[in-house]
């Protein structure tokens, strides 16, 4: 693939352009893939597929999300799944079911600062999925980050 620029455009040479996913990062910054190769990527990064007792997803970066979002699209449209984008910088899913459960958990060990290691630590859980749900619950101001890994409930 070769990508040459005209005037303001970028032209993909030598590829089929269906074939081509680009991906805007910043205003001059762009990414860009053939099809076989983000699958490739996304492949070593993370399993899209369903496993039993698989209930939340961390991504580190935007363009796994966005195809865990295309991929997962009629269970996040139909509210099963719900996703935020964290003050971290990652994007994290987890399904309606689980956030309820841990939602209500968090909301009664929330009562001063508690930090994400403690809480996992006292849940028993892994510190993503405790992130998952509180940035979900801060998005919906249910908890704040007073500061980094730092929450309070509301």
């Amino acid at each position: 693939m070769r990508i040459v620029r005209e005037g303001g455009v970028l032209r993909i040479l030598e590829t089929d352009p269906s074939q081509v996913l680009v991906y805007r990062i910043e205003d001059d910054l762009y990414v860009v893939l053939t099809r076989e190769k983000l699958k490739r990527i996304l492949g070593e990064k993370v399993d899209l597929r369903r496993r039993k007792g698989r209930d939340f997803w961390v991504f580190e970066d935007e363009v796994s999300a966005q195809e865990f979002s295309r991929r997962k699209r009629e269970e996040i449209e139909r509210g099963e799944i719900l996703g935020i984008r964290g003050f971290d910088g990652k994007y994290y899913a987890m399904t309606r079911e689980s956030y309820a459960w841990l939602r209500e958990r968090l909301k009664r060990m929330l009562d001063g600062e508690k930090s994400v290691d403690d809480l996992a630590r006292e849940l028993r859980l892994p510190e993503d999925k405790i992130r998952a749900c509180l940035e979900i619950m801060r998005e919906r101001g249910e908890a704040v980050e007073v500061k980094k890994g730092v929450f309070r409930g509301v």
